[in-house]
This record gives structure tokens, C-alpha cells and sequence, in this order.
């Protein structure tokens, strides 16, 4: 069951990790942000209407974040997800005419870890600029394939920006971006 119809995935892998001494290596991490769906909306917790089982299971198996408070717009919630601070210091508060625009001078969660040796790609819905250095890779991101705007109007067989060049898809966008996440991962 692939429940991503417009996401924003952080995914990133440990270049190196060099220790003097014997240590576990450092762990995989993957952000996964979904637009319009709430705490509620998982059978994990407690939804008797929803099934909702594999990003159960893989919830159970993570670290999550249970009182991670949104705002009511998504392009301010990925700024304050991005940054850990209130998307208003970054200058995001809206979702158009460029109130959606991270900063660059705000450091970003895909910065912090790339100073810490990962790679990084940010998988799906951006929101946060169109242009560079606004981008995800103007943000820190190695790799970025998805969109930049805060919606888009076809669902299949789609134009799709890889880096800054478009990239044509073939079959439904939620299933071209969880394979291309899975490709990353890998």
C-alpha cells in the first residue's frame, strides 16, 4: 500500500563514518512529511476507519515524532521541519507570491546532516522555492526529484525536475516517487 500522494521525503545515508574506536555506524534516517493527512489518520493511532499497516508497522519500528505541531498551511510546516525553528524566522508564512520562500541564511536539517558526513535527497513535493538557491539543492539536498510548487495537476505520466532538469515519468506519481525513494535508500 503506497499512501504518498504528495510528499516531501528527507532521505539520506551515511557517506562515511570513521571512528577511533569500534562503534555502531551512524543510522539510516528518512523524514516522511504528507500533505492534508493528520495524527488521526493512521490506524496506529487508534483511526477504526482507516488500515493503515505498513506505515504502522514502520512506525512502530522508528523514532517518531508524536507532538510535531504543524501549521495551517504546508509550506510553513516543511520550513519548521526543514529548520527546527518557527517558519515566520525563515520567512515563510504563506503559500504563494513568495511567502513560501525558505531563506537561504536559515540552516536546514539536509545542511546539518550533510556537515555530518550523509548524503541527502529530498524526494517530492518541495514548496519552499522555485528558484535557485531556494531549491533543495540550493538547501543542502544532494539529490532532488519532485516538484517545486505547492500542488500539481497530473498524476500520471508526469514532468518531474531532477535537480533543475525535467525528467519525464511513466505511471502514477505517488508510485514514481516511492520507487525513486527506495532507489535512493538503496
Amino acid at each position: 500500500m503506497k499512501l504518498w500522494l504528495m510528499l516531501v521525503a528527507l532521505l539520506a545515508t551515511p557517506v562515511s563514518w570513521t571512528s577511533s574506536t569500534t562503534a555502531a555506524a551512524p543510522p539510516n534516517v528518512l523524514v516522511i512529511l504528507t500533505d492534508d493527512q493528520g495524527f488521526g489518520d493512521f490506524s496506529l493511532h487508534g483511526n477504526p476507519h482507516l488500515s493503515t499497516p505498513h506505515i504502522d508497522r514502520l512506525g512502530r519500528q522508528s523514532v517518531r515524532f508524536d507532538r510535531f505541531f504543524v501549521n495551517t498551511f504546508c509550506a510553513p510546516t516543511r520550513a519548521a521541519l526543514l529548520t527546527g525553528r518557527y517558519p515566520l524566522r525563515g520567512g515563510v508564512f504563506g503559500v504563494t507570491h513568495n511567502k513560501e520562500v525558505l531563506r537561504t541564511d536559515e540552516v536546514t536539517l539536509a545542511e546539518a546532516l550533510r556537515d555530518s558526513g550523509y548524503r541527502t535527497a529530498c524526494i517530492g513535493k518541495w514548496h519552499n522555492g522555485e528558484q535557485f538557491p531556494f531549491t533543495p539543492p540550493g538547501q543542502g539536498f544532494d539529490e532532488f526529484f519532485g516538484f517545486h510548487n505547492g500542488h500539481i495537476n497530473n498524476y500520471f505520466d508526469t514532468e518531474l525536475l531532477r535537480g533543475s532538469q525535467p525528467e519525464p515519468t511513466r505511471g502514477f506519481i505517488s508510485d514514481v516517487l516511492t520507487d525513486e525513494a527506495i532507489r535512493f535508500v538503496r
